[in-house]
């Protein structure tokens, strides 16, 4: 699936203001979704239409879970303050509950009928089915000092719960060191490497073209700082180290290509793709000073992504038996503190059981702390995306770990069905994820490219694949419960998209940049 994706984009109508939420049913037959016109909407994964719409809430759906047995069985919650139950097929409201403060996050235990609720300051346990034999209430289990971000139980029903805290204000004074080993210490830096920036005196191969309208509102800088990115900044190369099978491509004919398809956005075949001829000579010197200045620069990089500061939590996983699930929660068996979760995404036990993987804010190894930077000394912090084990002889343990470089753009970090690759999703055009600039052709304006979505390979933690935007900001994006059965996303502006093998009759801009992102260490035979 990695070299053949395709792209569908949902038929909404009307279109909903933002895409807040989404789950696929566990036979990834449908799809459910939540919108800021309050609603939940049924989608058909085939064909992308919406079959059901579910209203009812007062407020935006915050957070929406399928039954992990019975497909047509799903929770929602809200703003409002209220979980419903409802049945997909009939668009029946089969139970609901007032819980008083915005419903953070939802999560069924494996053996179904059970629910945890992360509500304010409080965890609820609330078995639903019952609601009819006497109505029993959820009960509290767990009260905490500061908000509650998530709860999700085991994919196993294992005795185990995890639940998420936002972290005190001055709680970075107790950060732990980075983990991560030395092969990862350019991480940072991956898509900025001094050899393949285009400066103002190297030649640019994409076409130069008035702004737009639309670059003040994407860049947030105004004209002049979109103009000097556009200079520096345009036809940036796969991650240092690795072959792009889009610039190998295009190596003596992407240009003649370009005129000779009459492709609408001049310039993306320089995605990922070197400014240097291929045959140019390799000079020692010149490679370690371009290795000194890129230790800087991910430095710097790292201390301007410092300044927005993401919500860090802390997560524990607590005993919890499904035999007396009104137990309160008394004695964690782990503690991970600076956790990086803007949503009950931020989290997630991988479906074989084994893991859990989560971002955590550390300090910098002591080597990627640099004085002569423009910023001056930098001691910004650290984000690295870890996997700890969840097995019992090793429980607790960070089996692997990178950095990333905008943790504070990310919303959604999630295991695909295989528990072979994670999927990192981002929520806003920031600097540090912009990729690339083309040039519309019918209408001369520049467009900024930001990476959207990122997949990692477990085993070694290998970025495989990297898919880029004109348009969209994630607010989540979760993967089909089988393999080869694609990603879903849903954006800001509203809109929900299907990857996997689609057949579209339009062709944008969105669907050729979905073919440029294959990094040539992929696992070209392998499915998600």
């Amino acid at each position: 699936m990695l070299k053949t994706m395709s792209g569908l984009y949902c038929k909404l109508k009307p279109p909903p203001r933002s895409t807040i939420a989404a789950a696929f049913s566990p036979d990834g037959e449908i799809l459910a979704s939540t919108h800021g016109d309050h609603t939940v909407k049924i989608i058909c994964c085939r064909t992308g239409n919406c079959l059901n719409v579910l209203p009812g809430h007062r407020r935006t759906p915050w957070v929406v879970t399928f039954h992990p047995r019975t497909s047509h069985i799903l929770a929602s919650g809200s703003l409002d303050h209220e979980v419903r139950i409802w049945n997909a097929k009939s668009s029946e409201c089969i139970s609901t509950h007032e819980f008083g403060r915005p419903i953070a996050s939802l999560a069924f235990h494996a053996h179904g009928d059970v629910i945890g609720i992360a509500s304010g300051h409080q965890l609820y346990i609330w078995d639903y089915s019952r609601s009819g034999l006497g109505d029993p209430k959820p009960v509290s289990v767990l009260r905490t000092k500061r908000s509650l971000r998530a709860v999700h139980f085991h994919p196993f029903g294992i005795p185990i719960l995890l639940s998420a805290e936002v972290n005190d204000q001055d709680s970075t004074q107790d950060l732990a060191q980075a983990h991560c080993t030395m092969k990862w210490r350019d991480a940072l830096n991956d898509y900025n490497y001094n050899r393949n920036m285009v400066t103002p005196d190297a030649p640019v191969n994409t076409p130069v073209g008035p702004a737009g309208p639309g670059m003040e509102e994407s860049s947030g800088r105004g004209r002049r700082a979109q103009t000097q990115t556009f200079r520096h900044v345009t036809n940036m190369q796969a991650p240092h180290g690795q072959a792009s099978t889009s610039a190998t491509h295009n190596q003596g004919g992407g240009a003649a290509r370009n005129a000779t398809t009459g492709r609408r956005w001049q310039g993306l075949s320089g995605i990922f793709r070197t400014n240097f001829p291929p045959n140019a000579p390799y000079r020692p010197e010149e490679d370690a000073n371009a290795t000194q200045a890129a230790v800087a620069a991910a430095a710097a990089a790292s201390a301007a992504m410092s300044q927005d500061m993401p919500c860090t939590v802390r997560l524990r996983i607590w005993p919890f038996d499904i035999k007396s699930p009104q137990k309160p929660l008394e004695k964690e068996i782990l503690e991970i503190r600076h956790a990086v979760l803007c949503s009950e995404m931020g989290a997630h036990f991988s479906p074989c059981g084994r893991y859990l993987a989560t971002c955590i804010a550390c300090h910098p190894p002591p080597d990627m702390v640099v004085d002569n930077t423009p910023l001056g000394p930098v001691t910004a912090l650290f984000y690295e995306l870890r996997i700890y084990s969840m097995e019992s002889e090793t429980f607790g343990q960070i089996l692997h770990a990178r950095p990333i470089r905008a943790a504070h753009c990310l919303t959604s970090i999630r295991f695909s069905p295989t528990s072979e690759h994670l999927l990192l999703a981002y929520g806003r055009r920031h600097m540090t994820l912009l990729q690339s600039i083309v040039a519309d052709a019918g209408t001369g304006n520049l467009i900024p490219i930001h990476t959207i979505l990122e997949i990692y390979r477990v085993s070694d933690m290998q970025l495989v694949r990297v898919l880029p935007s004109a348009e969209d900001e994630v607010n989540v994006a979760t993967w089909s419960p089988f393999p080869g059965g694609g990603i879903a996303y849903g954006t800001k502006e509203g809109k929900l998209r299907l990857l996997g093998n689609y057949e579209s009759d339009s062709f944008s801009i969105e669907d050729e940049l979905l073919q440029v992102g294959v990094l040539g260490n992929s696992d070209s035979g392998e499915e998600y």
